[in-house]
């Protein structure tokens, strides 16, 4: 179950890392600040790990528990992906903040 896990995780990584190189490409030509904002959500939102309930020292990207939650469990028990992508959010903002006031200043 282990070498099934890691593969399933390295294809993962590659098809973000190939779907990154998209991204970054069609949001070359927008605004610095749009730029950034839109490339950030994009690596927040694929690249968020979360560790599965179920499986203890198993983990899956945050945004697919947060998914699979609120269509299995209900709105009530989804928390747990989404305080994740919450805080990785908020902590994607403060640096693109921080980015911005340096580069006006």
């Amino acid at each position: 179950m282990i070498n099934d896990y890691l593969l399933a995780w390295l294809i993962y990584l590659v098809a973000g890392c190939l779907m990154a190189v998209v991204v970054w490409r069609v949001t070359s030509r927008a605004s610095y600040s749009w730029r950034a904002l839109f490339r950030g959500t994009y690596l927040v939102i694929t690249f968020t790990p979360w560790v599965l309930i179920d499986y203890p020292g198993f983990y899956a990207p945050a945004f697919i528990i947060l998914i699979m939650d609120l269509l299995l469990k209900g709105s009530g028990n989804s928390l747990a992906g989404g305080l994740a992508l919450l805080g990785s959010f908020t902590f994607m903002l403060i640096f693109l903040s921080f980015r911005a006031f340096r580069k006006s200043s």
